[in-house]
């Protein structure tokens, strides 16, 4: 549903691709569900489930370093004054 929404949001709608720290709320949900997952298959031995985490910790990696490639882009951005 992410990368659907973001098709649609950035390539349907037009929007430009800009950091936004909200970004955050959407990478943390992405891990808490790869963690939370694999703690189910260990605690419980559902050995099928760890199939989920095995995808889904690349997933939740990539969201993470795209979230962080782009906070510490937005420090190097047009429009940004240095304080220094």
């Amino acid at each position: 549903m992410l990368v659907i929404r973001g098709i649609w949001r950035h390539v349907y709608k037009g929007f430009k691709l800009a950091y936004d720290t909200l970004y955050w709320g959407v990478v943390f949900p992405v891990g808490m569900y790869t963690v939370a997952t694999f703690q189910l298959a260990k605690s419980t031995g559902l050995h099928f489930l760890f199939v989920i985490p095995r995808v889904f910790v690349f997933a939740a990696l990539a969201a993470w370093l795209a979230a962080f490639v782009g906070f510490v882009l937005s420090f190097f951005g047009p429009g940004r004054v240095n304080a220094v």
